[in-house]
């Protein structure tokens, strides 16, 4: 599966949230937090298992 580029959300103070959308629109949703501090970079397991 492709993994798409990462998108920002701005934030009320300034700052940005980075974040990754992906996987079947009709299936059940799957949040993943690597922990912080971090990136919006993908672990392709976790990504392939969503």
């Amino acid at each position: 599966m492709a993994v798409p580029d990462a998108l920002a959300l701005a934030l009320a103070d300034g700052r940005s949230l980075e974040h990754r959308t992906g996987g079947d629109p009709d299936g059940f949703p799957f949040v993943y937090h690597s922990g912080t501090p971090s990136a919006a970079i993908v672990d392709p397991l976790v990504w392939d298992a969503a």
